[in-house]
C-alpha cells in the first residue's frame, strides 16, 4: 500500500541490475542478436522484471498477511506432500539450478577453480588415485566421492554434478516445505517455496555452484527442522529421526567439518528442552541412535582410507592442516566479527535470516534459532571469509 517506497526500491534494484550485467557477455550477446543497444536491452529487461516483481511481491505479502500471520502459533501441523507437490518442487529446483549453477548445460564452462579441483579428485578416484595420499586437496572426502559419482555419469562434463545439484536443491525444498508448515496451516505454502528457492540460489553466496556448503545445505536444514518440530509440537525426537540427524551430521563432518558447529547449538538447546519437558529418560537412547547414524556413514570412509594406507594422511590434511594452516590462525573475536560483517554486507540471504529472528521470537523458538545460528557462524567465520561461506545460512531462510 506504500507505493512510493516500493517504486524507489524497485528503481534501485533495476539500476543495480543494469550496472551489474552491463559488462557481462551473456546480455551483450542477446542484445547483439536482437540488434539493439545493450543499455536499451537491459533497461527494458529491468522494467519488465520490476513489473513482475511488484506483482509477485504483492501476492506474496497478501498470502503472508491474510493466510499465514493470522494462524494459531501453538497448533501442531503436519502437512504431507502429495505427488503433484513433490514434482512441483522438483521442477522449481531444476529451474533454479539450471539458471544459477555454472555446472548447468546452459553455461559452456564451469569457470570457477574449486569445482574443477573437486571434479579432478573425483575423477582420479575412478582411476585408482587415493585422495590426500596421491593428490592433495583439503576439502572433505565425501565431497570427492560425490564428484566420483558425478564422473561415472559424465566423465568429461559437469552434467553429473548438475544432476546431483538438482537432487540436493530438491531435498532442500522438501525440507523447507515441512519447516514452513510448522508455522503455517495454509495450503499455499508451495507458492512461498518458489521465491524462497529463487532468492536462495540467485544469491551471490551461491556463487557459481558446486560448493561444499551447497551439498551440506539439506543436512543442516533437516536437523534444524527436527529441532523446530520438537519445540513447536512439544514432541520428543523419534529414534528414526535421531538416526537420520546422525547421518546428516556425518555428511557435514566428511564434507566440511567446520559446519558441524551448528550441531553444538542444536544439541545444547535440545538438552535444555528435554530436561524442561521431563523427557530425561529418552536423552541417552536418542543420542545413541544419533551416534549410530554418525558411525554408519563414517565407517565406510574410514575403511577406504585404512585399506589404502592413507588414514593418517587424510586426518592430517583434512582436519589438522585445515585447522592450523588455513586463514587467520589468531582465532580472535575481532577476526570473527570482521568476517561476519564482510559476509553480511553482500548477501541478500541475511535479510531472510533477520526476518527469521522475528518469526522465531513470535513462535517461542528464538533461543533455539539464535543458538544454532551463532554456533554455526562462530565455526565457519573464526578464521577466514569467502562470499560462498554464507550459502549454508540458507538453511535458516524457511523460518
Amino acid at each position: 500500500n506504500n507505493k512510493i517506497p516500493t517504486i524507489l526500491i524497485l528503481l534501485w534494484l533495476g539500476i543495480t541490475f543494469i550496472f551489474r550485467w552491463r559488462e557481462s557477455p551473456k546480455p551483450i550477446y542477446i542484445a547483439d542478436s536482437l540488434g539493439i543497444d545493450i543499455d536499451v536491452f537491459l533497461t527494458i529487461t529491468a522494467i519488465a522484471l520490476s513489473a513482475i516483481a511488484y506483482n509477485s511481491i504483492y501476492r506474496l505479502v497478501y498470502i503472508v498477511k491474510y493466510h499465514v500471520a493470522n494462524q494459531p502459533t501453538n497448533r501442531p501441523t503436519n502437512h504431507n506432500l502429495n505427488t503433484r507437490s513433490i514434482l512441483y518442487l522438483f521442477v522449481i529446483a531444476t529451474i533454479a539450478i539450471s539458471l544459477f549453477s555454472h555446472c548447468s548445460p546452459i553455461y559452456p564452462f564451469q569457470t570457477w577453480c574449486d569445482p574443477n579441483f573437486f571434479f579432478t579428485v573425483g575423477k582420479s578416484v575412478i582411476n585408482g588415485v587415493v585422495p590426500y595420499r596421491d593428490l592433495y586437496e583439503q576439502k572433505g572426502p565425501l565431497l570427492y566421492f560425490i564428484h566420483t559419482l558425478a564422473a561415472t555419469i559424465s566423465y568429461r562434463t559437469f552434467i553429473g554434478v548438475y544432476l546431483i545439484e538438482i537432487i540436493i536443491a530438491w531435498f532442500y525444498l522438501l525440507i523447507s516445505y515441512k519447516t514452513i508448515s510448522l508455522f503455517c496451516i495454509n495450503r499455499k505454502i508451495l507458492i512461498i517455496c518458489a521465491p524462497l528457492c529463487m532468492i536462495a540460489y540467485s544469491s551471490i553466496a551461491f556463487y557459481m555452484g558446486d560448493t561444499a556448503e551447497e551439498f551440506c545445505l539439506p543436512c543442516i536444514a533437516y536437523a534444524l527442522f527436527i529441532g523446530l518440530k520438537t519445540i513447536r509440537n512439544k514432541q520428543s525426537i523419534s529414534f528414526s529421526e535421531a538416526f537420520f540427524v546422525g547421518v546428516t551430521a556425518a555428511c557435514v563432518l566428511w564434507i566440511k567439518f567446520s559446519l558441524c558447529g551448528f550441531y553444538l547449538g542444536w544439541i545444547g538447546y535440545l538438552l535444555y528442552v528435554y530436561f524442561k519437558c521431563k523427557w530425561g529418560i529418552r536423552i541417552i537412547p536418542t543420542f545413541i541412535y544419533a551416534i549410530i547414524g554418525l558411525i554408519t556413514l563414517s565407517i565406510p570412509i574410514l575403511i577406504y582410507f585404512s585399506y589404502h594406507d592413507a588414514l593418517y594422511t587424510m586426518i592430517e590434511t583434512y582436519f589438522i592442516n585445515n585447522s592450523t594452516l588455513y586463514g587467520d590462525t589468531s582465532n580472535s573475536i575481532c577476526t570473527l566479527l570482521k568476517n561476519i560483517f564482510n559476509s553480511s554486507v553482500c548477501n541478500f540471504v541475511w535479510l531472510l535470516i533477520i526476518a527469521g529472528i522475528f518469526v522465531s521470537k513470535k513462535h517461542n523458538c528464538l533461543i533455539y534459532f539464535l543458538s544454532t545460528l551463532c554456533c554455526l557462524l562462530s565455526a565457519i567465520y573464526i578464521r577466514i571469509s569467502f562470499v560462498y561461506y554464507a550459502f549454508i545460512l540458507v538453511a535458516f531462510a524457511p523460518v
